[in-house]
Parts: C-alpha cells; structure tokens; sequence
C-alpha cells in the first residue's frame, strides 16, 4: 500500500512539475503597413514555439513583414523579449 501510495504522490509531483515548465505568451508583430498581427499561446512546453508562430506568420504574409519589423515575445511572469523578424529567421538558419 505504501508503495502504490508513494507511486501516486510521486506521479502528482511530475506532473505539478510539468505543468509549472508550461509558460503563456503574448506574440505581436508590428507589420511594414503600420498593422499588428498578435495572438497568445497556452501552456507552451517549447521555447522556440513563439518564435515558430513568427515564421509561420512570415511564410504567409512576407510581403508585409520585412527583416526589420519589431517582434514582441511576452512570455507572462517573465521578461519581455524585443527583437526583429530578421533575428528570428536568422534563429531559425542555424
């Protein structure tokens, strides 16, 4: 019984832990025509999933986000991360 009972407090514990890894983002991209395309991202495991929802938005509409467009990565309780679509495709070469 005390194994069954450690089992299962061990199984919560993992998956507390997991679960406190999953981070929410806010995304934006301010677009070259003056608009912003933006969405949040639930429970993200991955940390390059922002970045990929960037490329994602870039492979659709590259005509409107040139290299130089300002990206915002706001992850919630976290620092807020500036950066261009030109650093993120350049993430993405390497």
């Amino acid at each position: 019984m005390q194994s069954r009972t450690r089992q299962l407090t061990e199984t919560a514990m993992a998956r507390d832990a997991a679960r406190l890894a999953k981070r929410d983002y806010t995304v934006a991209v301010i677009r070259s025509n003056g608009c912003t395309i933006s969405t949040q991202l639930w429970d993200v495991e991955n940390s390059d999933e922002p970045l990929r929802t960037v490329l994602e938005w870039w492979k659709r509409d590259a005509a409107t986000m040139p290299r130089q467009c300002p990206v915002v990565l706001a992850p919630v309780g976290g620092d807020t991360v500036f950066m261009t679509v030109g650093e993120v495709l350049d993430f993405f070469e390497k």
